[in-house]
């Protein structure tokens, strides 16, 4: 609560500060990539949408806070060691699937590069915190499922941090964005569960997403 209170006492005071303002909508096809810190694991990046609004305070240079509803998820498939497997065992394999629903809300700094008659050229970065709604994370053995399902999920943290960097144009009303996430914070506490030593100690979140905008005013 206090960040998204210093959030809008930020917003307010650039508001007066820089005079302009402008308000949209927007929505995002993404390429979302969980990555670990086990080289062996084999990962693959997901296609998925975010939706939401934007406000944009100034004019040369501006601030734009953002909040929209985004899906991340991933997928990992890990071989278990030889030496805890046996020619008769069916326990070869480790399949993981991470799906979180968060509610991203970025600050970004922005300057405008260009900016001809109807068209307007921009860079931006900042930081984005992500409010996690909803958590999915299932395990499963050779297509069995694990009944760690509920101490994984709940191993999933609330709150995730990042980076975004990237540019945008605008069209008139229309405002296309192309942006990278970095992924700052570690997206869940290993639980102690079965296998747990063959768990990763972190997983990060990297999202590709290229967005297009209405502004309304």
């Amino acid at each position: 609560m206090k960040k998204l209170l210093l959030l809008a006492i930020i917003v307010c005071i650039s508001g007066y500060t820089f005079g302009q303002l402008n308000f949209g909508i927007k929505a995002a096809v993404t390429m979302n990539k969980l990555t670990t810190d086990l080289d062996d694991w084999a990962d693959a990046a997901k296609t998925s949408f975010q939706a939401g609004a934007f406000v944009r305070i100034g004019k040369k240079f501006h601030v734009q806070p953002e909040g929209y509803i985004t899906i991340k998820q991933g997928e990992f498939n890990f071989d278990l060691p030889e030496d805890i497997t046996d020619e008769n065992s069916l326990l070869e394999s480790v399949d993981n699937t991470i799906k979180l629903t968060t509610f991203d809300i970025p600050l970004l700094i922005g300057y405008k590069l260009l900016k001809p008659k109807k068209l307007n050229v921009r860079v931006q970065a900042g930081p984005v915190m992500s409010l996690v709604l909803n958590k999915k994370y299932t395990i499963s053995y050779e297509g069995i499922s694990s009944d760690d399902k509920n101490a994984l999920e709940e191993s999933l943290d609330n709150t995730n941090w990042g980076l975004q960097l990237g540019g945008g144009i605008d069209i008139l009303f229309l405002t296309v964005d192309v942006r990278y996430e970095f992924g700052l914070s570690n997206l869940y506490d290993k639980p102690s569960i079965d296998l747990g030593d063959y768990l990763p100690e972190k997983y990060k979140n990297n999202v590709f997403f290229v967005s297009v905008g209405w502004k309304i005013m």
